[in-house]
Formats: C-alpha cells, structure tokens, sequence
C-alpha cells in the first residue's frame, strides 16, 4: 500500500481499524462524554507459553502441525520476526504490559513486583471503559509481580497436565452477554507446549500431550535417568551433567513438545469456533503470540534460556476486526514490547510517555518502520545479551567479553559465527547493544524505587513446583 503522508496517526487507526469514526476516537476530540463507554472492538490477547516461532505452520519449513493456527493467521496479519526480550514467562510478559524491556520494568526475579509508577495495559483499557478479565496456567504469571493490576477479575488454573480445555471453558464462560454495549479486555494465557511436571499424575514425560495427539515414543513413553530424574527434571539433570544424548532420543523429546503444540492447536481451533457462533469473533481484536521457544540442543542446551532465535523468536499474529488486511505478511523485526503501544494506538488511546515499544500501525498500514533492533537476554546468564536486527544478530556477555555474530539471512540456525571476519559490524553492533542496555539501566534508575522487604511473591509451594521446571 502507498504511503499517505497527509493522514493523521488517528486517520491511520481508523482506516486500518475500519470502525466509524465515533466512541472512543471521538472521545479524543472531546465530542463525547467521559461517562460513555468506548465504541471501539472487544481486544483478546492469546499467549502461548514456550511456543517456538517456527511451531507456527505459517512460520515453519515443512508440513504444518498447527491446521487451526494456520486458519486463524490466514484471517490475520503474521509477524514473521517478532522477537521476546528475555526467554522466561516473567519478565517477557511484564514487557508486553508494559512496553519496556526487562531491564528496563525491573520485574525478572521471584522477588520484584512492579512499581506503581509505570502503567499496564489492562490498567490502560480498564481506564477506558473496558471490562477486563484474565485468565493464566503459571506461578509467574501471578497478581502479586504486578499482573493483576487493572483487571476486573484474574485467575489462575490448578496445575494439571493439560491447561487448554479447562481455560477454554473458564474463558468462554467469562465473556460478556452484551459486548456491543461495553466492549471487554480478554487475557490468556496457555501452558501445554510448556515442559512438565514429575508430582502431577507420576508423569514420565518431558512433555505432556493426551494420547490421541502422541506421536511415536520411546519404550513405556517415559524418560527417566538412573537416578530417578524423570520429565522436566531429566532435561535439567541431562543439561547439568552435559550428558550426551542421541539424536534420536533429541528428536523423540522434540516431537513430544510438537505434540503439545497438537493439541494446543485443536483446542484453539474449539475456541475460535465458539466466538464465530456467537458472533464475536470478526469483530474483535485479537493478538496471539508467546513470551519464549524452546530448545532442543540446537546450541548445547534443553528448556529455554539462552538468546538463539529458537529461544527468542516467537509467533506474533493480529487479527483486526472484519479480517482487514488479512494475509500481509511483515517481514520487519517486531518486539513484544511494541504490543502495548500497538493495542491501545488501534484502539485511539493514549499510551504511556517515554516507552521503548513502538506502535506498528504505521508499518501495518503501509511497511512505515524505522527498523528498531530486538534486545534480548539470556535469563540464566544475565550479563549476556543479544541485539538482533532484520539480517544479523551480535551476542555480548558483559562478564567474559565474549562477542558472537551471524548473518541470518545466509546462517539462521546460527551456525557460524563471523565476528572474526566482520569486526567493523560487530563493533558496530556490540555499541548499539551497549546503549541499550545502558539505556534500559538509564530508566530502571529513574523510576521509584521500593524500600520494603525483599521477599518472594511465591508461596513455597509454588516455588517447589517452579523449581521442579528448572526455574529455581
């Protein structure tokens, strides 16, 4: 689409959007009264944890595992690099409410909670007449680190093997009867393609999938090593002991996760069926995307931590209402702290001052983008960082001085590093990556900060069940 220079950011929203130009937009022209509730489309934000990019059939080199994910992103604009700040559920869902990076929010450690002097974007859309509700399957997604903030109602599931039928039902039963009259904020969050856990049913399995969506497995579909260390706990204990693996194990273990990623789709598929039949789903607003992959071994490690694209790379697909502009896709890099600028610029509200995500309107509207790189972190490493632009990546660890760089155009497995080849790009790079950082350490500094006790917002049984994932 040709540019259009002499319309307005409001304009933009509108013609992307479709909607008359009345509600909330006129709402910032001062024509309506604050008392009237938005007129703009109900918003449901999807996040699927531990969702590798290319698990997405539209994303993926190969036949498709995701027929119901392909129909929805056939609706939908898909992002084809969009790229988490840190692969960790906490931190990386804290920078999509917030539009800033980890570094930046503060909150990455079972002992931060987010400072009341940055605004979320449920607190944003509950300001605005929306009624809010959320619904999450994670310890570290929690109301107590700041998520609960701006939510009429937020919940989390009871931990069992399979997540996405039980929130589909809690998710369904919590939609309003008359949406047309007060439009609502829908958050949730799905955990199956996510490892699993040994207390739950004895499970053997590193991923759980039901058994209709298995496919072939080991003997007696279990994985446990001579000291009893089975499901999530064998990953971590192979990682510890750097236990070499088969490749054929790798692969078995790989395809269990796919599996999950199976039946995850399917279930989505039941819930994008049940808002057609009830007349919601062309006219809503809906962005589904991840807070990290997964790895498995592709550079010598199981989980999710480091900062490869097969950890930081994920699915960002946005569904406008009336399907408008359905089937562009964006070949630009996207970050998940551009969503919240993103969300409430669609919708004709005011974001927060001073945020590093960007609204991609423009560049949804017509390629209008200024090319921001992607920050990430390694989340057992923190002094590793690395900076990714649309062709190359630099990977810097502050502690050692370590410096990688690759070409992803040409290498993306990431492969070959070319730092030595390229030094003038790398030091290039590495600077940039440098002011990031800086800059993220820059506005954590100049916020409030909280004299109070230090302590968990975990309980100790939700730290038990995290650090049976790997994650303390």
């Amino acid at each position: 689409m040709a540019m259009v220079p002499t319309r307005s950011p409001r304009q933009r929203r509108h013609a992307v959007l479709g909607w008359a130009l009345t509600g909330a937009l006129l709402a910032g022209l001062g024509c309506q009264q604050e008392t009237a509730p938005p007129s703009g489309p109900s918003v449901l934000l999807i996040s699927l944890d531990t969702f590798r990019a290319d698990g997405l059939g539209a994303l993926r080199r190969g036949p498709s595992i995701t027929p119901e994910l392909d129909r929805f992103a056939a609706d939908s604009i898909v992002f084809r690099h969009a790229i988490a700040p840190m692969a960790f559920t906490l931190p990386s869902h804290m920078s999509m409410f917030t539009g800033l990076n980890p570094g930046a929010h503060g909150v990455s450690t079972e002992k931060d909670r987010l400072t009341a002097a940055l605004v979320t974007l449920p607190e944003i859309l509950q300001e605005a007449g929306y009624r809010t509700s959320g619904l999450v399957t994670n310890d570290w997604l929690k109301a107590d680190f700041g998520f609960g903030r701006g939510f009429d109602s937020y919940s989390r599931l009871r931990h069992r093997l399979t997540y996405a039928d039980r929130l589909n039902r809690e998710a369904l039963d919590k939609l309003p009867r008359d949406p047309e009259r007060t439009p609502f904020f829908l958050f949730l969050h799905y955990m199956d393609p996510h490892s699993d856990f040994t207390q739950v049913a004895n499970n053997q399995l590193p991923y759980y999938a039901p058994p209709e969506f298995r496919s072939a497995g080991p003997a007696g579909e279990g994985f446990c090593d001579p000291q009893g260390n089975c499901a999530t706990q064998y990953l971590l204990q192979a990682d510890r002991d750097q236990r070499p693996l088969p490749a054929a194990e790798i692969d078995a273990i790989r395809r269990q996760y796919e599996d999950g990623l199976r039946y995850l789709d399917a279930e989505l598929g039941r819930l994008f069926q049940e808002l057609r039949r009830r007349g919601l789903y062309e006219r809503m607003l809906i962005v589904l995307t991840s807070d990290h992959g997964e790895e498995f071994r592709e550079h010598g490690r199981f989980l999710h931590s480091q900062v490869y694209e097969e950890t930081v790379a994920v699915p960002l697909v946005v569904k406008l209402p009336e399907g408008r502009l359905k089937g562009r896709q964006i070949p630009h890099v996207v970050r998940l702290i551009d969503l919240l600028p993103t969300i409430t610029d669609l919708l004709g509200l005011a974001s927060p001052p001073d945020l590093q995500g960007r609204s991609l309107v423009p560049l949804i509207e017509n390629g209008d983008w200024d090319g921001l790189p992607a920050l990430s972190q390694d989340k057992l490493r923190r002094s590793r960082f690395s900076l990714r632009t649309r062709r190359f990546k630099v990977i810097h660890d502050f502690q050692d001085g370590h410096t990688e760089l690759f070409d992803l155009l040409e290498d993306p497995a990431e492969l070959e590093d070319l730092s030595q080849a390229r030094p003038g790009l790398t030091e290039r790079l590495r600077d940039r990556l440098q002011q990031e950082v800086r800059d993220n350490r820059r506005r954590f500094n100049a916020l409030p900060q909280d004299t109070g006790e230090e302590d968990s917002q975990l309980s100790p049984e939700e730290r038990e069940r995290l650090k049976s994932l790997g994650y303390l």
